[in-house]
C-alpha cells in the first residue's frame, strides 16, 4: 500500500544567509533536506554623523534591497520543478522564518 507523501518548504532568513529546506512527510516518517544556502555580507548601520552619513545609508539600503530580491529569486528557484517546460512547485506549502524585517517582504 502506498502512503501519501507531502512536501513542505522551510526558509530561514537572517542578515547573513538564506537557507531552504524541504520537509517530506510520509505517514509518520518525517525527513528533511537542505536544498540550498545563500550567504551574503550586509553593511551595518552608520552610527557616526558627518557629510557622508546619508550617502553611506543610501548604499546600505540599496544592498539590503538587492539582498531581498536575490533571496526571493533563490527561494522560488529552490522549490520550483526542475523540468524545463514545467514551472510548477514541488511543495504543498512554505514556512518562512527568521529574525527581523527580512522575512516580511
Amino acid at each position: 500500500m502506498l502512503k501519501d507523501e507531502k512536501s513542505y518548504g522551510i526558509v530561514l532568513i537572517s542578515g547573513k544567509e538564506t537557507k531552504c529546506y524541504k520537509v517530506i512527510i510520509s505517514g509518520k516518517h518525517i525527513e528533511h533536506k537542505l536544498i540550498g544556502k545563500k550567504t551574503v555580507q550586509l553593511q551595518k548601520h552608520q552610527k557616526k554623523g558627518g557629510q557622508s552619513a546619508d550617502r553611506i545609508e543610501r548604499i546600505r539600503q540599496g544592498k539590503y534591497l538587492n539582498y531581498q530580491k536575490e533571496s526571493e529569486d533563490f527561494i522560488v528557484k529552490s522549490f520550483q520543478s526542475r523540468d524545463i517546460d514545467d514551472t510548477s512547485m514541488e511543495i504543498h506549502g512554505i514556512i518562512v522564518g527568521g529574525p527581523g524585517e527580512l522575512k516580511k517582504t
